[in-house]
């Protein structure tokens, strides 16, 4: 349920109302040694004699400065004081303004009480600002000011300097009274402190906007849309001690509610249907570190270096029962937002099959990445041709089933530690970089469902660590089976179908020791299939040799292949049967012949309806 925004102020209003206008002038008010001046003046005006008062430097001008006072450290709304000090005679000087309620550092409030507007003015730092009423102040004349507007007239100036000594007496007199010890009061200044008024809700808020926007954590703007991710989070984030040392606990709130977390039906906020061995694992639980809220991966130092929603395992009421998170009720949607890149240390980001937005370049600032698998998500954009320099370790690089585009970068070649890489189903046109296929480490390349053409490098048909190589459904791309692919000793899946690829099968594909997937649908390849089939036998689970020009009979050490789960020879010009051996092999367990399929050429008595002419 949506907060009512008419019952609290927003925070844009809460941080406009605490904010100084003209904090940026800081820098050019006064030269260094005036500077030093003022913050000496206002450390000594709240010393420790006088440990009750809470100090924040206000105004000053070219020849004054001021420095307000209340024994109120919240200081809300209530009466405030400023004490003040002529620089260049270094000496106490006061002015009384009528009530009314004025920002901190706003000069333009204060102009109407002089008989000239005192535009020299300006704001200095405050540490926390806030809004105050006040019933009467003082501010801080410079000398000539002082002289306009407290002495209008020359002829009473030897009267004035004559009660410079009694002055002086009565001053010193009311500053032991009022300044000693344990005296609620400060000499020289005039409204008494009220009572102070209950701190709203959000009363630390604008100095945690100020320290996120000026340690450049968050964007101004974004704090102050009581909408965005980012101000959700900082209302949550209430830090007991510094800020950089639960930093960590704000981004990742902001990561929660720009994921879309107030909609996720287990381990959102508040929800106790989130639990590991009974520790609840649910996500901004002010009871629980941020390393327990599940998916999140800390290090023993308690850094966070991974986000894995594909592993994680939560349970609900069954403490036995563990559900894997993809495929629960917890789905990332939106965009991944900017306050990522404070995470220069992630190791891992795993969110398969969810609703994650934006591109490629939200991963860039993580050069410790291993691992990145945003498999079957929406995001856009071209994979970075920087790759290599923003991710020297990466071992696994998932982007299958998004909406990528453009080419693939030759920085692919200088990523030494690749394992993996997907980027299967997507946008991507252009060749294969040729020397893709020397990459030392490489086990699985999934380059199929996209638009490459050109030849594909014959040396991805002799490496030897390659397990996997998927480069079906690019129509462009051509090529034949070299006989060296009997040196990929690791291959389990050659998957070439819907490609321009061509020639025979070479026998030598059968010596290929763990071959276990083998299509080659919808290719141009021609030929006789020959005995060397029971070669793989062993292994091969699935077999697709359908619309190519092949020719011949099939071959009878099909019978052989005892571990076949599918078979499918289906317009291809082979002629002959189906043995009554491999049709006991048909079943729909694991190792049992699921799917056989034939053109009505081959005799088939296990085959099932074919809708074959009647001879």
């Amino acid at each position: 349920m949506k907060k009512n925004k008419e019952a609290a102020p927003s925070i844009k209003d809460e941080y406009n109302r605490a904010t100084p206008t003209s904090i940026a002038e800081e820098a050019k008010a006064g030269d260094a040694e005036d500077d030093n001046d003022c913050r000496r003046f206002s450390a000594e005006t709240a010393s420790d004699e006088n440990p009750s008062l809470f100090r924040r430097p206000v105004l000053r001008s070219k020849n004054s400065c001021s420095v307000a006072l209340s024994n109120d450290p919240s200081l809300h709304p209530g009466a405030f004081r400023i004490a003040g000090m002529n620089r260049r005679s270094r000496q106490n000087a006061r002015h009384d303004i009528p009530a009314q309620p004025v920002p901190i550092g706003d000069a333009s409030d204060f102009t109407d009480t002089f008989e000239e507007p005192v535009a020299t003015l300006t704001a200095i730092t405050v540490e926390t600002p806030v809004m105050v009423d006040s019933g009467a102040v003082a501010v801080v004349l410079a000398e000539s000011e002082e002289k306009e507007v407290t002495h209008p007239s020359r002829k009473w100036n030897f009267a004035w300097w004559s009660l410079i000594p009694v002055g002086a007496v009565v001053v010193v007199i009311c500053t032991y009274f009022f300044l000693r010890p344990g005296n609620q009061s400060v000499g020289l200044l005039i409204a008494p402190t009220l009572p102070p008024t209950p701190s709203p809700t959000m009363s630390s808020f604008p100095e945690q906007v100020g320290w996120l926007v000026q340690n450049n954590i968050s964007d101004e703007t974004a704090l102050l849309d009581n909408d965005s991710p980012q101000a959700k989070a900082a209302s949550w984030w209430t830090p007991e001690s510094k800020y950089d040392e639960s930093l960590q606990r704000y981004l990742l709130a902001v990561f929660y509610f720009a994921m879309g977390g107030e909609r996720w039906e287990a381990c959102g906020e508040g929800r106790s249907n989130c639990a590991v061995e009974g520790r609840p694992r649910n996500w901004l639980n002010q009871e629980t570190s941020e390393c327990d809220w599940i998916g999140v991966v800390c290090d023993a130092t308690g850094a966070m270096i991974g986000l894995d929603f594909e592993s994680a395992r939560y349970s609900t009421a069954d403490p036995d029962s563990l559900i894997e998170l993809h495929e629960s009720r917890i789905r990332l949607e939106g965009e991944l937002p900017p306050e990522l890149r404070h995470f220069t240390y992630l190791e891992e980001f795993l969110a398969a099959n969810m609703d994650v937005q934006g591109s490629l370049d939200a991963f860039k600032v993580f050069t410790q990445l291993r691992v990145l698998n945003v498999e079957n998500n929406v995001l856009t954009g071209t994979i970075p041709t920087e790759l290599d320099a923003n991710h020297p370790f990466l071992e696994v690089f998932n982007v299958r089933s998004n909406n990528l585009t453009g080419s693939l970068p030759d920085a692919l070649v200088r990523l030494e530690k690749l394992r993996e890489f997907h980027v299967d189903a997507n946008g991507i046109t252009g060749t294969i970089p040729s020397l893709l296929g020397v990459l030392p480490l490489l086990e699985t390349l999934g380059l199929s469902g996209n638009h490459l053409d050109g030849q594909v490098p014959m040396n991805l048909f002799s490496h030897s660590n390659l397990r996997e190589l998927l480069l079906g459904e690019n129509q462009a791309l051509s090529g034949t089976i070299p006989a060296t692919i009997s040196n990929m000793s690791s291959q389990e899946a050659l998957d070439l179908h819907a490609t321009s690829m061509k020639g025979e099968i070479p026998s030598e594909l059968f010596l290929v020791p763990d071959l276990q997937t083998l299509d080659l649908s919808g290719a141009q390849f021609r030929g006789v299939l020959t005995e060397d089939i029971r070669l793989a036998c062993d292994t091969l689970r699935v077999i697709r040799f359908n619309d190519n020009a092949l020719s011949g009979t099939i071959p009878a050490e099909f019978d052989e292949c005892t571990q076949l789960e599918e078979l499918v020879l289906t317009n291809t010009g082979l002629t002959g049967e189906i043995s009554e051996t491999l049709c006991r092999e048909r079943g729909t367990l694991e190792s049992q012949l699921a799917i056989l399929e034939v053109d009505c050429t081959v005799t088939c008595l296990c085959c099932g309806a074919r809708n074959c002419p009647e001879a």
